[in-house]
């Protein structure tokens, strides 16, 4: 398990349920717990709700809101919201939005070493020493 301050609180987003639920057990493996959504909007009503989520991890590539729009949507309503996007695209062409401190690209396919490294970088967890 992946030493943590805390377990955090993932909101997953994807509409490939198969993704979603790998990405679901890669992230409950590690400790933490996940809320799954299949769509934008699914996972902004569930931000809207007042739920606490600690993570956005969605896909860039959604059916009707791309993964840009919906945490350009989902830091109106949660400011200091940290967004991983997960995609399948080259990571040197996403710009201007690798200056936030708070978003970070993990390329697909990853594993928990990925995603350590990169929770670690915005502050999450303490990685081990080796």
């Amino acid at each position: 398990m992946t030493p943590h301050l805390r377990p955090l609180q993932f909101l997953l987003v994807d509409d490939d349920p198969l993704i979603l639920m790998s990405l679901n057990d890669l992230i409950q493996d590690m400790g933490h717990t996940t809320v799954e959504a299949p769509h934008a909007s699914a996972a902004l009503e569930h931000l809207s709700g007042g739920r606490p989520v600690d993570v956005l991890l969605t896909d860039v590539k959604l059916p009707a809101m791309s993964g840009h729009e919906l945490a350009q949507q989902a830091r109106s309503l949660l400011p200091g919201l940290r967004i991983i996007f997960a995609t399948g695209y080259d990571q040197k062409k996403v710009g201007d939005a690798l200056k936030d401190p708070l978003v970070r690209y993990l390329q697909k396919p990853f594993g928990q070493k990925e995603l350590d490294d990169v929770l670690s970088s915005m502050g999450l967890i303490e990685t081990e020493q080796r």
